[in-house]
């Protein structure tokens, strides 16, 4: 996934799930980084069980 698609997909995802949050891969290049992972092929988010119900 390139990185202008990826930003986007988060965007999208905060404005479905406002509670979610970034985690493995995704989340550490945030850390590290400051940025997406170049080499990441993939976006990791987190939601909470009560955020579906």
């Amino acid at each position: 996934m390139d990185k202008k698609s990826a930003i986007q997909n988060l965007l999208q995802l905060k404005d479905i799930f406002p509670n979610m949050f970034l985690c493995y891969g995704t989340a550490l290049g945030s850390i590290r980084e400051g940025d997406i992972l170049t080499h990441d092929l993939d976006t990791d988010i987190g939601i909470l069980a009560s955020d579906f119900s």
